[in-house]
Order: C-alpha cells, then sequence, then structure tokens
C-alpha cells in the first residue's frame, strides 16, 4: 500500500532519505534530502494510514542543507537528525527539533557580578535561585522572577554572588 507520493512541489519534499521513526503521537517522521520552500530538504510527519503528511522543517543554510542520514527521536520527544551541508562552516549541521530547551544557556563572571543569560517558552514565568553548595542539604534562594518574552530568551544579573561558590538554577 502507497502512504505517501513525494512530488516536490508547493514546499513538499522530495528524495525521501534515512530510516523513519515512530513518535510517541503514532505518527512517523521522516527527511528528504530535496525539495522544501528552498529545495535544500524537509522534515516531515505522516500518518501511519498516510492521511495526513505535513512538513514541520524546510531546511535552508544556517539550519542546515540536505539532511540525509534519517532521524531519531529521543526520550524527551524532540527529533534529532543530520545535514550534509550548510551551516555556519558549509560542513553541515546536527539538528534537533521540539519543544524549546529550558536551560541557563551562557554564564559570565564580570567585575564582581555574575550574567546569566536563560532560555525559556515564551510567556511562561520562570524563577532564577541560588545556592552556595549542592547536594541533599542546599537551600535554593529565589533571585529573580519573570515572563519569558516572546523569544524566549531573558537576561538576570547577580550584583551579589557569593564570594566562595554560586550555583544557579532556573525553574518554572
Amino acid at each position: 500500500m502507497l502512504l505517501h507520493l513525494f512530488i516536490g512541489t508547493q514546499g513538499e519534499g522530495r528524495h525521501p532519505s534515512g530510516k523513519l521513526a515512530e513518535g510517541s503521537d503514532g505518527a512517523l517522521y521522516g527527511s528528504t534530502e530535496r525539495g522544501g520552500d528552498n529545495d535544500q530538504g524537509t522534515l516531515f510527519v505522516l500518518s501511519k494510514d498516510g492521511a495526513s503528511y505535513s512538513v514541520l522543517i524546510s531546511f535552508r543554510g544556517a539550519l542546515g542543507q540536505y539532511p540525509q542520514g534519517g532521524i531519531i527521536i529521543g526520550a524527551n520527544g524532540a527529533i534529532y537528525g543530520t545535514t550534509a551541508q550548510g551551516a555556519a562552516m558549509g560542513f553541515g549541521a546536527l539538528f534537533r527539533y521540539g519543544e524549546p530547551i529550558e536551560e541557563i544557556s551562557d554564564f559570565h563572571f564580570i567585575g564582581g557580578q555574575s550574567f546569566l543569560t536563560c532560555l525559556g517558552l515564551p510567556g511562561t514565568n520562570y524563577w532564577v535561585e541560588r545556592t552556595p553548595f549542592l547536594g541533599s542539604g542546599a537551600s535554593w534562594v529565589p533571585l529573580y522572577s519573570t515572563n519569558a518574552p516572546p523569544n524566549g530568551q531573558f537576561g538576570y544579573l547577580d550584583s551579589s554572588p557569593s564570594l566562595n561558590s554560586a550555583f544557579y538554577r532556573l525553574r518554572r
């Protein structure tokens, strides 16, 4: 039984490549080497009965070009794969598709102050907390609370971190 015919028009993928992976939703996920909005490949989802197909990503330069190795689905539900070309140096990329990662993505210690760059889900309330040590007796102190902006990225400047040690975490 034919589930889907790749025709490569109007942003659809063409030249499927690599293995498919089944998501926790029961759908099949895969990639095409060509097609999409930029003719540089796609990441797609297809129902097992072939009734629905949609392109999740159209690859292009910075994201990577021409995915060829197939994809895998991680325990967190995110889809991971590789591209043969594109990205910053033109040699390909490892990509991730899924819910944004909530994390402290960058840290700088400048002039006795700690600056944290955080990434969260837009519109979600977060707290930045600090403790002087880790372990079962750690006492996390709330320092800052905010709703993540539309791009999800926000910063916090800790003007009085501990002189000996400071550990930070991002919490919803």
